[in-house]
């Protein structure tokens, strides 16, 4: 009982802070105010780290200096009469981050304090996906879709390949962007990835399947319609392929939804070839129509373009029902 009363005294408590102080070091007159605080967790990968002293002291912002993990980075700090700030050049990868500040007074009081800090990225994109189902040739697009926090900077990249191809956010937090694949390009199995920058941070996801592209390859493309779509017994035939190329467009009707595709020379094929040409973008647009309908009626088309030089596509299938 009487130890408890001796330590509930004002003066004991004073006198057990003051040895506790003691203890533990010198404690510096100058009042310093540190950013980021000890032991906090920011998720912000460039943060701006500094130092705020009395602005009076010419000395010791004459002497100021910061070092990072280490590294010494004074000189490429900003100083001020009041303060000394450093933000790195990139981000900074996730984990414990150590500041070190030393300097001295005019009355030749020398300061240091060391102190720790936390970064802890945080992912803003929540899925990035695309719709190649197979591989990609010559004029396909590239759809590549993406759901993060609205408000952002995003891009996608085909790793290796092709980088900031930007994206539009299309409604809150929902970002598209399209790549239209070029004659010449090739890449195997290249992941897809989509970025978003708020700030100066940056957030990085990969869709889950990569993408192979054969722009190498001529061939033709078929934007309209779509294949396995229903169409009326008028309609056209939509697509790109090589500038000025020469098209031929080969029909089969059948009954059967898995039949053959037709070749120039299929004596089943009793309509033709419809010929048509590409313009100086390689754009083009066939006519086709059939008289009448018939139950459970489908067509198979095989559209093929020849280049001026006389190279020959490789074949584009095309099966519509009515």
């Amino acid at each position: 009982m009487l130890s408890v009363r001796l330590l509930s005294s004002p003066v004991l408590q004073v006198a057990v802070l003051l040895l506790l102080l003691v203890r533990a070091g010198p404690v510096s007159a100058t009042p310093l105010t540190l950013q980021p605080l000890p032991g906090e967790t920011l998720s912000e990968t460039r943060p701006v780290i500094s130092v705020a002293f009395p602005a009076q002291d010419r000395a010791l912002s004459q002497s100021a200096r910061l070092w990072v993990n280490g590294k010494e980075v004074t000189a490429s700090s900003l100083r001020t009469p009041s303060f000394l700030s450093y933000q790195a050049p990139g981000e900074m990868p996730a984990g414990e981050v150590q500041v070190r500040f030393a300097a001295r007074t005019s009355g030749e009081e020398s300061i240091e304090r060391t102190w720790t800090f936390r970064i802890q990225a945080v992912n803003r994109i929540a899925a990035v996906r695309h719709d190649a189902r197979g591989e990609l040739g010559q004029y396909d697009d590239l759809n590549v879709e993406m759901e993060a926090e609205p408000g952002g900077e995003a891009f996608f990249e085909i790793e290796d390949f092709r980088e900031y191809l930007p994206m539009r956010e299309v409604s809150a937090g929902l970002y598209r962007g399209t790549y239209e694949v070029r004659p010449g390009d090739y890449r195997l199995r290249a992941s897809v990835i989509g970025h978003l920058r708020k700030g100066s941070s940056l957030s990085s996801q990969a869709a889950a399947s990569p993408v192979s592209i054969f722009g190498h390859l001529f061939r033709v493309r078929v934007l309209e319609p779509a294949n396995g779509s229903q169409v009326p017994l008028n309609f056209v035939i939509r697509g790109r392929t090589r500038p000025f190329a020469r098209i031929s467009v080969t029909p089969k009707i059948g009954f059967d939804e898995g039949m053959s595709a037709p070749t120039r020379d299929d004596p089943s094929s009793e309509t033709g070839t419809i010929p048509g040409e590409a313009d100086a973008e390689g754009y083009f647009t066939i006519r086709y129509g059939f008289p009448v309908k018939l139950p459970n009626m489908h067509l198979a088309i095989t559209v093929v373009a020849t280049d001026n030089e006389g190279n020959r596509s490789v074949p584009t299938i095309l099966r519509l029902r009515f």
